[in-house]
């Protein structure tokens, strides 16, 4: 019994379950990291984090350290690599914005702030989700097998 795994760039970004070594909030985020989704056999779909283990609802026991270091630290630099973008973005418009501020040159923002955000609406954020979302779909998938509670077949099916 082999389960298909893939890590969900997109909607498995999320907190570690649990406190971090009883971290405030501000600094776990910082060390999140994103969920693995198992899809079991039975149907069900887990969203587990990086070396733990999950039960399904049918009592398999799905383990991801599986799952090699090296693999998963891809994932990670993936992600990475996006959010480092991301924010390189932001604190470009913000520095060019701050600075016409400070030189008196406000009047020009009025006009170049909704352009601006049409421009994004429009035609940067889709071609950067297209983008992350190929990269995405080029991380690794793996073939985790349970590592206990297996199901027995059921004697009703031929």
């Amino acid at each position: 019994m082999n389960a298909h795994v893939y890590c969900n760039g997109d909607t498995g970004w999320s907190r570690t379950s649990g406190p971090v070594r009883n971290r405030p909030a501000w600094q776990t985020a910082a060390v999140s990291r994103p969920r693995i989704t198992v899809h079991c056999d039975c149907g069900e779909s887990l969203l587990v984090p990086y070396p733990e283990a999950a039960v399904c609802a049918c009592g398999r026991r799905w383990d991801t350290s599986q799952i090699s270091a090296a693999d998963y630290r891809g994932v990670l630099a993936v992600r990475r690599r996006y959010r480092r973008h991301e924010g390189a973005f932001v604190l470009t418009v913000v520095f060019l914005l701050s600075g016409l501020t400070i030189l008196g040159r406000s009047a020009p923002l009025l006009i170049t702030i909704p352009v601006f955000i049409v421009i994004w609406a429009r035609f940067f954020r889709p071609w950067w989700r297209q983008r992350r979302h190929k990269a995405i779909q080029g991380l690794p998938t793996w073939k985790l097998k349970p590592v206990g509670g297996e199901v027995p077949p059921d004697p009703a099916l031929p």
